[in-house]
């Protein structure tokens, strides 16, 4: 497996895992208990970390191989929307939600002071889901471009 590979997978390994701990930090909000609401802090930190993770793993393939070498063979084939539309989306979403996740982090933190019941939750909790699903569009939008990379250069990639 050469470094591009490895480096991809624990990209979309680490933003995957970074999504789930959102999901636990939504599902700890949504029955949320003084310590339920320390486990979904927990969830965010560790959320974080992963996803901020993920950002710096795919530097390394974005740099050495996508834009050097897949970006124009996407261009330059069949599915040219591939990069002209869903990469473009991909590497501006993609940046934001660690930004985002940390934001949602923090608030987690500061609502503590607020108790348990404080409707802030309600909000916190919508902005988890928010990262959940952004993060798993990446995914698909990875699908897509992967395609789009396959279907210009052809079979073995």
């Amino acid at each position: 497996m050469s470094g591009i590979h490895l480096f991809a997978g624990a990209h979309a390994f680490l933003g995957e895992i970074g999504a789930l701990c959102f999901l636990w930090a939504l599902v700890e909000i949504i029955n949320r208990s003084e310590a339920s609401l320390a486990r979904a802090r927990f969830a965010g930190c560790l959320g974080v970390v992963l996803l901020f993770a993920s950002l710096f793993a795919a530097g390394y393939p974005y740099l050495v191989h996508y834009g050097p070498l897949a970006k124009p063979a996407i261009k330059a084939g069949p599915m040219p929307w591939g990069h002209e539309v869903v990469m473009e989306a991909k590497e501006h979403i993609f940046m934001f939600i660690p930004i985002l996740a940390l934001c949602v982090t923090i608030s987690l933190h500061l609502a503590k002071r607020d108790g348990a019941l404080s409707s802030v939750y309600r909000y916190i909790g919508f902005m988890c889901g928010v990262i959940v699903v952004m993060v798993f569009m990446m995914a698909g939008m990875g699908f897509i471009i992967a395609t789009a990379v396959r279907v210009a250069v052809g079979r073995g990639v």
